[in-house]
């Protein structure tokens, strides 16, 4: 089975989380990270991602965090492998597309389409108008 994480500084997993719900339903392989809030610190991060790879040694996970470069992104770099995957500038178009993609697409595939989709949504809205094809 694939799982997701979200990790974020501050509550934006949980938000992104939420605003999925509301779009798409729960998702029960889909768990998120807040950092620096409610006495998290730093590396607590680490241990929460870790401890959820623990719980399912048979899966293959992606870890999504906010910002490339960031402590939470940093933090949790050691854990890449072949079978837990690290995306950043997580935001609700990637995170939609990852978690109601079938089981069936292999992962760095799946990575790869949902950075491409994601992309493609990423329009600066005064410059585009509905009879431009892209928008």
């Amino acid at each position: 089975m694939r799982r997701y994480i979200v990790a974020s500084h501050g509550k934006m997993a949980s938000g992104l989380v939420e605003g999925l719900n509301i779009i798409a339903g729960s998702f029960p392989n889909l768990s998120t990270i807040n950092a620096y809030v409610d006495g998290h610190e730093y590396g607590d991060s680490f241990k929460k991602a870790k401890e959820l790879i623990d719980n399912y040694p048979d899966d293959e996970f992606v870890i999504m965090t906010d910002l490339l470069g960031g402590s939470v992104n940093t933090e949790l770099m050691p854990l890449q492998s072949e079978k837990i995957h690290i995306v950043t500038g997580a935001n609700l178009a990637i995170l939609l597309t990852m978690v109601t993609s079938s089981e069936d697409e292999k992962t760095k595939d799946l990575i790869k389409r949902a950075i491409e989709e994601a992309k493609e949504g990423i329009v600066y809205c005064n410059t585009a108008s509905a009879k431009d094809e892209d928008f």
